[in-house]
């Protein structure tokens, strides 16, 4: 049985929507610096800056200068598009619920209540970008959406003492999105929120309800 979308009519007052505009993401990795500013001036979706360590992103995940990969390297298959060919969204910019018109009553959003904060991130415009990363009252998130699987989940992007951002790595791993942090540029399985191959092979993000 299908769940029932989400139906922007029934959007908290206060909540704000995605307005995801195109001038506001990033066109490749480390170019979050060129994005539109966030409604929020205080708000920082930066990360931490990047590291000297080996790429999965550039390397065969089973090269030796690796760790050893949690996945056999045929199961992941390219997409398509280069990294961050699907732009993820650094800085989104967001309007009240109560002034968005474009959106029709049943459109299906992605939602995330955080600490009082409220917030919908249309699906008719993460299929286009697929990650936007987003801090909510104070906590860095990732909100990330794979439109083969369907499958909306949002992330803390704290990591230790990182602060990642992620983007989409072009490749796909069972058909699910597969992204990759900008610090190490490690390898994530969306759907486990787990790195599958890089630097990190093996952390794990702590999942936030969308």
């Amino acid at each position: 049985m299908k769940p029932r979308p989400h139906r922007a009519s029934r959007l908290a007052p206060l909540a704000l929507v995605a307005a995801l505009l195109l001038a506001s993401c990033a066109t490749g990795p480390g170019s979050g610096d060129e994005a539109t500013a966030s409604s929020d001036p205080a708000a920082q979706t930066q990360g931490s800056g990047k590291e000297d360590v080996p790429s999965a992103l550039r390397l065969d995940i089973d090269d030796p200068s690796l760790p050893a990969p949690l996945v056999a390297p045929a199961d992941l298959i390219s997409g398509g598009p280069p990294p961050d060919g699907i732009p993820p969204v650094d800085r989104p910019v967001f309007a009240p619920a109560g002034t968005v018109d474009w959106l029709a009553d049943d459109e299906p959003v992605v939602t995330l209540d955080l600490d009082g904060e409220h917030r919908a991130y249309p699906v008719q415009i993460m299929i286009w970008h697929e990650i936007v990363n987003d801090e909510v009252a104070g906590t860095p998130v990732s909100v990330t959406y794979c439109p083969l699987c369907n499958s909306a989940l949002a992330f803390d992007r704290r990591l230790g003492d990182r602060l990642l951002t992620l983007g989409t790595s072009g490749m796909l791993y069972r058909s699910d999105l597969v992204m990759y942090d900008r610090q190490t540029e490690s390898l994530w399985s969306q759907l486990e929120g787990r790195t599958i191959a890089g630097h990190l092979t093996g952390e794990v993000l702590n999942r936030i309800p969308v």
